[in-house]
């Protein structure tokens, strides 16, 4: 098999040599069209498959998962506020060790979060 290679013939055009077998193949499939037209079709249905794979919804950006822990912290921040005011309305005082290490989680928290809001 000859290895890829491209002879540029001018800016416009180039000529890539490709093995016999691969030639035959795309004899057999191409109908009535011209090589160059054939393979200009496959490479432009190929990568716009690619592309829409990509767009399909198969990635997230990198806002949408700032915005994804963002929300997450938030959430987690409600939650946390909700067991903190549950625990202060039960009958039994809550623990000063235990109020001590939950409100130093909540502002760990909240820095946390304020770095990654910052993020672009």
């Amino acid at each position: 098999m000859v290895g890829n290679r491209v002879l540029i013939v001018d800016e416009q055009e180039a000529i890539l040599v490709v093995d016999e077998a691969l030639v035959s193949k795309i004899d057999d499939q191409r109908g009535d069209i011209s090589r160059p037209e054939y393979l200009h079709t496959l490479i432009d249905s190929q990568l716009q498959r690619n592309s829409e794979a990509q767009s399909q919804g198969d990635y997230i950006t990198r806002q949408e998962f700032f915005q994804f822990t963002r929300e997450m912290g938030e959430l987690m921040r409600s939650f946390l506020g909700f067991f903190l005011s549950y625990g202060m309305g039960l009958v039994q005082p809550p623990l000063d060790d235990c109020l001590e290490e939950l409100d130093q989680q909540l502002r760990e928290l909240a820095i946390s979060q304020e770095s990654a809001s910052q993020e672009p």
